[in-house]
């Protein structure tokens, strides 16, 4: 799955990694806990990686969007605010949004692939407002 990130995204296995932990780690404390189990349950590996201590959630830099948004109503503030994080320390390792969807979109397609299913779309797309940053359609 990483290597075919890496190729698709022209990325090094260390950047591919950190962006998939930081996905996974939102998936992990955002997702529908079933759609959570079903992605776990079919990538070895993923659950370890979401619940490990670098996927934690990410703050963002600050600015009154973000402010705004983490204390949004509804469920999907705080998962955008933290996706918003994870997107701008990224981007301090020189990976920008669309390079970042990209990844994401390679490492869905490269589970589908192996599995026959789309697990990681699934996951994503019961994130409330943090589909399209992260990837899903």
């Amino acid at each position: 799955m990483i290597k075919i990130a890496c190729i698709r995204s022209g990325l090094d296995a260390d950047t591919v990694t950190r962006i998939l932990t930081f996905a996974l780690g939102l998936v992990d404390r955002h997702a529908a806990p079933e759609a959570a189990r079903r992605l776990y349950d079919a990538v070895p590996g993923s659950e370890a990686l979401a619940r490990s201590p670098a996927a934690g959630p990410q703050k963002s830099s600050g600015g009154l969007f973000s402010g705004l948004m983490r204390g949004a109503a509804g469920l999907s503030g705080p998962a955008i605010s933290e996706a918003m994080g994870a997107a701008d320390a990224l981007k301090k390792d020189g990976v920008d949004r669309d390079t970042l969807s990209r990844t994401l979109k390679a490492t869905r397609r490269a589970v589908e692939f192996k599995t026959g299913h789309d697990f990681v779309g699934d996951a994503l797309k019961t994130i409330p407002g943090v589909g399209k940053l992260m990837g899903a359609d």
